[in-house]
Protein backbone atom coordinates (compact mmCIF):
# COMPACT_ATOMS: atom_id res chain seq x y z
CA UNK A 1 0.00 0.00 0.00
CA UNK A 2 1.34 3.27 -1.10
CA UNK A 3 2.68 5.62 2.02
CA UNK A 4 0.49 8.56 1.45
CA UNK A 5 2.15 12.06 1.73
CA UNK A 6 5.48 11.06 3.84
CA UNK A 7 7.27 13.56 5.31
CA UNK A 8 11.47 14.07 5.68
CA UNK A 9 11.77 14.28 8.92
CA UNK A 10 15.61 13.73 8.77
CA UNK A 11 15.46 17.36 6.50
CA UNK A 12 13.00 18.69 9.25
CA UNK A 13 15.94 17.59 11.76
CA UNK A 14 18.98 19.45 9.59
CA UNK A 15 16.95 22.31 9.69
CA UNK A 16 17.07 22.32 13.43
CA UNK A 17 20.90 21.76 13.30
CA UNK A 18 21.52 24.59 11.67
CA UNK A 19 19.53 26.58 14.44
CA UNK A 20 21.06 25.21 17.74
CA UNK A 21 19.98 27.66 20.01
CA UNK A 22 16.39 27.35 18.46
CA UNK A 23 16.53 23.63 17.56
CA UNK A 24 12.54 22.89 18.93
CA UNK A 25 11.29 26.19 16.96
CA UNK A 26 13.34 25.10 13.59
CA UNK A 27 12.36 21.87 13.77
CA UNK A 28 9.03 22.52 14.57
CA UNK A 29 8.28 25.39 11.65
CA UNK A 30 9.73 23.23 8.67
CA UNK A 31 7.26 20.77 9.80
CA UNK A 32 4.43 22.67 9.47
CA UNK A 33 5.42 23.82 6.07
CA UNK A 34 6.18 20.38 5.10
CA UNK A 35 2.37 18.90 6.74
CA UNK A 36 0.73 21.87 4.86
CA UNK A 37 2.58 21.42 1.57
CA UNK A 38 2.23 17.39 1.27
CA UNK A 39 -1.46 18.18 2.29
CA UNK A 40 -2.68 20.78 -0.47
CA UNK A 41 -0.32 18.99 -3.15
CA UNK A 42 -2.98 15.84 -2.17
CA UNK A 43 -5.94 18.25 -1.85
CA UNK A 44 -5.84 20.88 -3.44
CA UNK A 45 -9.11 22.06 -2.95
CA UNK A 46 -8.08 22.25 0.92
CA UNK A 47 -8.71 25.24 2.95
CA UNK A 48 -5.95 24.78 5.79
CA UNK A 49 -6.44 26.41 8.74
CA UNK A 50 -4.46 26.95 12.12
CA UNK A 51 -6.08 26.86 15.91
CA UNK A 52 -5.14 26.80 19.28
CA UNK A 53 -6.99 24.76 22.30
CA UNK A 54 -5.29 25.56 25.20
CA UNK A 55 -1.24 24.90 25.03
CA UNK A 56 -1.76 22.69 21.51
CA UNK A 57 -1.53 24.38 18.00
CA UNK A 58 -3.61 22.38 15.60
CA UNK A 59 -3.35 21.96 11.30
CA UNK A 60 -7.13 21.50 10.33
CA UNK A 61 -9.08 21.33 6.78
CA UNK A 62 -11.93 23.96 7.21
CA UNK A 63 -13.26 22.54 3.29
CA UNK A 64 -16.77 22.41 3.46
CA UNK A 65 -18.26 19.30 2.99
CA UNK A 66 -21.12 21.05 1.33
CA UNK A 67 -18.69 21.86 -1.96
CA UNK A 68 -16.55 18.77 -1.73
CA UNK A 69 -17.18 15.09 -0.91
CA UNK A 70 -14.09 15.95 1.33
CA UNK A 71 -14.36 15.50 5.30
CA UNK A 72 -13.13 18.46 7.25
CA UNK A 73 -10.59 17.45 9.47
CA UNK A 74 -7.16 18.04 11.66
CA UNK A 75 -3.95 17.46 9.31
CA UNK A 76 -1.52 17.58 12.23
CA UNK A 77 -0.96 18.82 16.40
CA UNK A 78 1.93 19.70 18.32
CA UNK A 79 2.14 21.31 21.97
CA UNK A 80 5.21 21.07 24.94
CA UNK A 81 4.28 18.58 27.21
CA UNK A 82 3.55 20.39 30.54
CA UNK A 83 2.30 17.71 32.70
CA UNK A 84 -0.86 19.66 32.78
CA UNK A 85 -4.12 16.90 32.84
CA UNK A 86 -7.25 18.99 30.73
CA UNK A 87 -10.24 18.65 32.39
CA UNK A 88 -12.18 15.52 30.54
CA UNK A 89 -15.09 16.32 28.88
CA UNK A 90 -16.96 12.78 29.11
CA UNK A 91 -20.18 13.98 27.76
CA UNK A 92 -18.60 15.16 24.52
CA UNK A 93 -16.00 12.20 24.36
CA UNK A 94 -19.03 9.73 24.25
CA UNK A 95 -21.06 11.85 21.71
CA UNK A 96 -18.42 11.75 19.76
CA UNK A 97 -19.54 9.17 16.52
CA UNK A 98 -17.57 6.11 16.49
CA UNK A 99 -16.79 4.26 12.81
CA UNK A 100 -18.37 1.69 11.49
CA UNK A 101 -15.98 -0.95 9.53
CA UNK A 102 -16.42 -4.40 9.53
CA UNK A 103 -12.98 -5.16 8.88
CA UNK A 104 -11.59 -3.19 11.94
CA UNK A 105 -12.37 -1.72 15.64
CA UNK A 106 -11.99 1.77 16.16
CA UNK A 107 -11.23 3.75 19.01
CA UNK A 108 -11.65 7.72 19.67
CA UNK A 109 -8.12 8.71 19.61
CA UNK A 110 -6.25 11.47 20.79
CA UNK A 111 -3.85 12.95 18.90
CA UNK A 112 -2.07 14.93 22.08
CA UNK A 113 -2.99 12.52 24.65
CA UNK A 114 -5.23 13.77 27.75
CA UNK A 115 -2.16 13.40 30.17
CA UNK A 116 -0.38 15.87 28.13
CA UNK A 117 -3.39 18.42 27.91
CA UNK A 118 -4.67 17.52 24.98
CA UNK A 119 -8.41 17.71 24.74
CA UNK A 120 -11.62 17.48 22.67
CA UNK A 121 -12.84 18.65 19.10
CA UNK A 122 -9.98 18.72 16.60
CA UNK A 123 -7.98 16.58 18.64
CA UNK A 124 -10.18 13.24 18.30
CA UNK A 125 -9.94 11.15 15.38
CA UNK A 126 -10.72 7.65 14.56
CA UNK A 127 -7.92 5.49 15.55
CA UNK A 128 -7.38 1.60 14.98
CA UNK A 129 -8.31 0.08 18.27
CA UNK A 130 -5.26 -2.11 18.15
CA UNK A 131 -2.80 1.09 17.89
CA UNK A 132 -4.75 3.01 20.64
CA UNK A 133 -4.57 0.22 23.25
CA UNK A 134 -1.29 -1.43 22.36
CA UNK A 135 -2.62 -4.96 21.17
CA UNK A 136 -0.38 -5.31 18.42
CA UNK A 137 3.51 -4.98 17.48
CA UNK A 138 3.27 -1.28 16.43
CA UNK A 139 0.47 -0.78 19.26
CA UNK A 140 3.01 -0.95 21.36
CA UNK A 141 5.80 1.31 20.07
CA UNK A 142 2.73 4.08 19.78
CA UNK A 143 2.53 3.56 23.32
CA UNK A 144 6.25 3.38 24.07
CA UNK A 145 6.79 6.59 22.45
CA UNK A 146 3.65 8.23 23.81
CA UNK A 147 5.26 7.79 27.51
CA UNK A 148 8.59 8.57 26.18
CA UNK A 149 7.14 11.96 25.20
CA UNK A 150 5.35 12.76 28.17
CA UNK A 151 8.81 11.72 30.11
CA UNK A 152 10.31 14.41 29.01
CA UNK A 153 8.93 18.26 30.34
CA UNK A 154 10.92 20.19 27.57
CA UNK A 155 9.72 18.33 24.48
CA UNK A 156 7.46 18.90 21.77
CA UNK A 157 4.83 16.45 21.11
CA UNK A 158 3.45 16.09 17.98
CA UNK A 159 0.78 14.16 15.66
CA UNK A 160 0.77 14.23 12.10
CA UNK A 161 -2.32 12.36 10.23
CA UNK A 162 -2.13 11.22 6.74
CA UNK A 163 -5.44 10.44 4.30
CA UNK A 164 -5.47 8.31 1.28
CA UNK A 165 -9.39 9.45 1.12
CA UNK A 166 -11.87 11.87 1.31
CA UNK A 167 -12.90 10.19 5.03
CA UNK A 168 -11.96 11.95 8.06
CA UNK A 169 -10.35 8.65 9.17
CA UNK A 170 -6.94 8.76 8.60
CA UNK A 171 -4.96 6.27 7.10
CA UNK A 172 -1.19 6.62 8.39
CA UNK A 173 0.10 8.10 12.10
CA UNK A 174 3.05 10.12 12.77
CA UNK A 175 4.34 10.16 16.11
CA UNK A 176 7.17 12.63 17.22
CA UNK A 177 8.83 14.00 20.07
CA UNK A 178 11.49 17.21 19.63
CA UNK A 179 13.76 17.38 22.41
CA UNK A 180 16.00 20.44 22.78
CA UNK A 181 18.38 18.37 20.36
CA UNK A 182 16.92 15.26 18.66
CA UNK A 183 13.70 14.76 16.23
CA UNK A 184 12.92 10.90 16.83
CA UNK A 185 9.63 9.63 14.81
CA UNK A 186 7.87 6.81 14.07
CA UNK A 187 4.66 5.86 11.27
CA UNK A 188 1.82 3.71 12.32
CA UNK A 189 -0.50 2.53 10.09
CA UNK A 190 -4.32 3.21 11.04
CA UNK A 191 -6.64 1.81 8.35
CA UNK A 192 -6.50 -2.00 8.15
CA UNK A 193 -9.34 -2.32 5.54
CA UNK A 194 -6.65 -0.34 2.99
CA UNK A 195 -4.04 -2.88 4.13
CA UNK A 196 -6.07 -5.77 3.44
CA UNK A 197 -8.22 -4.50 0.31
CA UNK A 198 -10.30 -6.54 -2.47
CA UNK A 199 -7.22 -6.92 -4.35
CA UNK A 200 -5.22 -8.26 -1.59
CA UNK A 201 -3.04 -11.39 -2.54
CA UNK A 202 -1.65 -13.13 0.44
CA UNK A 203 0.63 -15.44 -1.80
CA UNK A 204 2.25 -12.27 -3.54
CA UNK A 205 3.65 -10.60 -0.08
CA UNK A 206 7.10 -9.81 0.01
CA UNK A 207 9.20 -10.01 3.12
CA UNK A 208 8.51 -6.39 4.13
CA UNK A 209 4.57 -6.67 2.95
CA UNK A 210 4.43 -9.91 5.33
CA UNK A 211 6.07 -7.67 8.37
CA UNK A 212 3.77 -5.15 7.72
CA UNK A 213 0.89 -6.94 8.48
CA UNK A 214 1.97 -8.96 11.38
CA UNK A 215 3.18 -5.31 12.80
CA UNK A 216 -0.76 -4.85 13.25
CA UNK A 217 -2.37 -7.97 14.40
CA UNK A 218 -3.30 -8.58 18.38
CA UNK A 219 -2.90 -12.17 19.97
CA UNK A 220 -6.13 -13.07 18.98
CA UNK A 221 -5.52 -13.08 15.01
CA UNK A 222 -2.02 -14.24 15.80
CA UNK A 223 -3.60 -17.40 17.31
CA UNK A 224 -6.09 -17.66 14.54
CA UNK A 225 -3.13 -17.47 11.82
CA UNK A 226 -0.96 -19.90 13.53
CA UNK A 227 -4.24 -22.80 13.48
CA UNK A 228 -4.33 -22.25 10.19
CA UNK A 229 -0.50 -22.64 9.53
CA UNK A 230 -0.41 -25.32 11.34
CA UNK A 231 -3.65 -26.72 9.57
CA UNK A 232 -1.45 -26.39 6.41
CA UNK A 233 1.74 -27.48 7.52
CA UNK A 234 -0.34 -31.41 8.85
CA UNK A 235 -2.22 -31.38 5.73
CA UNK A 236 1.43 -30.70 4.10
CA UNK A 237 2.83 -33.63 5.81
CA UNK A 238 0.00 -36.59 5.14
CA UNK A 239 -1.82 -35.47 8.01
CA UNK A 240 -6.22 -35.12 7.80
CA UNK A 241 -7.67 -32.76 10.06
CA UNK A 242 -11.03 -33.85 11.75
CA UNK A 243 -12.13 -30.70 13.90
CA UNK A 244 -10.68 -27.15 13.95
CA UNK A 245 -11.13 -24.81 17.14
CA UNK A 246 -14.94 -23.62 16.56
CA UNK A 247 -15.57 -25.54 13.61
CA UNK A 248 -16.36 -28.62 15.22
CA UNK A 249 -15.77 -28.19 18.64
CA UNK A 250 -18.84 -25.83 20.53
CA UNK A 251 -17.09 -23.66 23.21
CA UNK A 252 -19.20 -23.27 26.43
CA UNK A 253 -18.95 -23.21 29.78
CA UNK A 254 -15.77 -21.68 29.73
CA UNK A 255 -14.27 -24.66 28.59
CA UNK A 256 -11.26 -24.18 26.13
CA UNK A 257 -11.58 -26.63 23.32
CA UNK A 258 -8.78 -28.78 21.53
CA UNK A 259 -7.45 -26.39 18.69
CA UNK A 260 -7.01 -29.63 16.15
CA UNK A 261 -7.62 -32.98 16.06
CA UNK A 262 -6.38 -35.11 12.97
CA UNK A 263 -5.87 -38.26 11.74
CA UNK A 264 -2.05 -38.81 11.81
CA UNK A 265 -1.17 -42.50 9.69
CA UNK A 266 -4.38 -43.76 10.51
CA UNK A 267 -4.31 -42.60 14.13
CA UNK A 268 -5.95 -40.05 15.86
CA UNK A 269 -3.86 -37.13 17.51
CA UNK A 270 -5.12 -33.91 19.17
CA UNK A 271 -2.78 -30.45 18.89
CA UNK A 272 -2.74 -27.98 20.89
CA UNK A 273 -1.24 -24.97 18.67
CA UNK A 274 0.91 -22.19 20.37
CA UNK A 275 1.68 -19.22 18.33
CA UNK A 276 4.12 -16.60 18.83
CA UNK A 277 5.47 -13.18 17.38
CA UNK A 278 4.99 -10.58 20.59
CA UNK A 279 6.47 -12.29 22.90
CA UNK A 280 9.92 -12.06 24.58
CA UNK A 281 11.13 -15.56 22.90
CA UNK A 282 9.43 -14.69 19.77
CA UNK A 283 12.16 -15.13 16.42
CA UNK A 284 14.55 -16.95 18.92
CA UNK A 285 16.12 -20.28 19.64
CA UNK A 286 17.06 -22.57 22.20
CA UNK A 287 20.90 -23.59 22.52
CA UNK A 288 20.26 -26.88 21.14
CA UNK A 289 18.73 -24.94 17.95
CA UNK A 290 15.10 -25.55 18.64
CA UNK A 291 12.13 -22.85 19.02
CA UNK A 292 10.95 -22.51 22.61
CA UNK A 293 7.85 -25.11 23.95
CA UNK A 294 5.28 -22.61 24.64
CA UNK A 295 3.74 -23.37 28.01
CA UNK A 296 0.51 -24.66 28.75
CA UNK A 297 -2.46 -23.35 30.77
CA UNK A 298 -2.51 -24.81 34.30
CA UNK A 299 -5.98 -25.95 35.19
CA UNK A 300 -8.42 -23.65 37.11
CA UNK A 301 -11.94 -23.15 37.82
CA UNK A 302 -14.42 -24.03 35.55
CA UNK A 303 -17.62 -22.70 35.20
CA UNK A 304 -19.55 -26.05 34.65
CA UNK A 305 -18.04 -27.17 37.72
CA UNK A 306 -16.81 -30.27 35.93
CA UNK A 307 -12.90 -31.44 37.11
CA UNK A 308 -10.16 -29.31 35.55
CA UNK A 309 -6.98 -30.67 33.92
CA UNK A 310 -4.06 -29.20 32.66
CA UNK A 311 -3.53 -28.31 29.36
CA UNK A 312 -2.52 -30.95 26.49
CA UNK A 313 -2.76 -33.69 29.44
CA UNK A 314 -4.61 -37.18 28.73
CA UNK A 315 -7.40 -36.45 30.71
CA UNK A 316 -7.58 -32.43 29.08
CA UNK A 317 -7.73 -34.13 26.06
CA UNK A 318 -10.59 -36.75 26.82
CA UNK A 319 -13.08 -34.30 28.23
CA UNK A 320 -12.80 -32.47 24.94
CA UNK A 321 -13.15 -35.13 22.72
CA UNK A 322 -16.01 -37.20 24.12
CA UNK A 323 -18.56 -35.03 22.64
CA UNK A 324 -18.14 -35.90 19.45
CA UNK A 325 -15.62 -39.27 18.90
CA UNK A 326 -15.38 -42.00 20.78
CA UNK A 327 -12.07 -43.22 21.61
CA UNK A 328 -10.68 -46.73 23.05
CA UNK A 329 -7.71 -45.85 25.10
CA UNK A 330 -5.77 -42.68 25.34
CA UNK A 331 -5.58 -39.98 22.42
CA UNK A 332 -2.02 -38.93 22.33
CA UNK A 333 -1.53 -35.03 22.36
CA UNK A 334 0.95 -32.78 20.26
CA UNK A 335 2.05 -29.38 20.66
CA UNK A 336 2.57 -27.27 17.61
CA UNK A 337 4.83 -23.99 18.01
CA UNK A 338 4.59 -21.50 14.99
CA UNK A 339 6.96 -18.76 15.64
CA UNK A 340 5.61 -15.81 13.09
CA UNK A 341 8.73 -13.59 14.02
CA UNK A 342 11.18 -16.38 13.08
CA UNK A 343 8.71 -17.71 9.98
CA UNK A 344 9.92 -21.45 12.06
CA UNK A 345 7.02 -24.29 13.05
CA UNK A 346 8.12 -27.24 15.27
CA UNK A 347 6.13 -29.88 16.71
CA UNK A 348 6.93 -31.26 20.30
CA UNK A 349 5.81 -34.47 22.01
CA UNK A 350 3.29 -34.14 25.43
CA UNK A 351 3.15 -36.66 28.30
CA UNK A 352 -0.30 -37.28 29.80
CA UNK A 353 0.57 -34.49 32.68
CA UNK A 354 0.44 -32.47 29.31
CA UNK A 355 4.59 -31.15 29.68
CA UNK A 356 7.03 -31.55 26.96
CA UNK A 357 9.18 -34.44 26.20
CA UNK A 358 11.22 -32.42 23.49
CA UNK A 359 10.78 -31.94 20.05
CA UNK A 360 8.81 -34.18 17.55
CA UNK A 361 10.41 -32.46 14.43
CA UNK A 362 12.98 -30.62 13.86
CA UNK A 363 12.57 -26.66 12.45
CA UNK A 364 10.48 -26.33 9.64
CA UNK A 365 10.40 -23.34 7.48
CA UNK A 366 5.93 -22.47 7.82
CA UNK A 367 6.45 -18.67 5.82
CA UNK A 368 4.54 -20.82 2.39
CA UNK A 369 2.24 -21.93 5.55
CA UNK A 370 1.19 -18.91 6.78
CA UNK A 371 0.55 -17.27 3.35
CA UNK A 372 -1.58 -19.71 2.32
CA UNK A 373 -3.39 -19.44 5.79
CA UNK A 374 -3.94 -15.83 5.33
CA UNK A 375 -5.57 -16.61 1.88
CA UNK A 376 -7.54 -19.06 4.07
CA UNK A 377 -8.93 -16.74 6.52
CA UNK A 378 -9.21 -13.60 4.17
CA UNK A 379 -11.29 -15.88 1.90
CA UNK A 380 -13.47 -17.03 4.27
CA UNK A 381 -14.07 -13.52 6.47
CA UNK A 382 -13.07 -11.10 4.17
CA UNK A 383 -10.55 -10.10 6.98
CA UNK A 384 -8.01 -11.06 8.58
Amino acid sequence: MHDFGSIDYEAAQAAGRREPSQFQEAVIADLEDQWAASYRRAWPGSEIVTMNQGDVHFLFDAAPEIASAQCARTIAAFGKVNGLRSVRDVAYQAGFPLKVNAKQAFDRGHMMPHSAGGQFGPNIYAQDRALNRGLSAQGRRYRALERKALSISSGIFFCHLRYSDETDIPTWVDLGLVSTATLESDTFLNRMDLLVGSDFNPLELSDAGLTSILDVLTRGQFGDLGEETARFYLQENGAFPVSLGDSGMPRSNARQDLDMVALVEGELVAFEVKTTYLDKRAGTLTSQGNLYCPPRRRKGTRLDRSPSFAQGSSNYVAQRVESIVTVDGTLECRLIAVDLRGLKLQEFNLNGAGKSLGPKSGLVDCRGFVLRAMAEIVGHRGHL
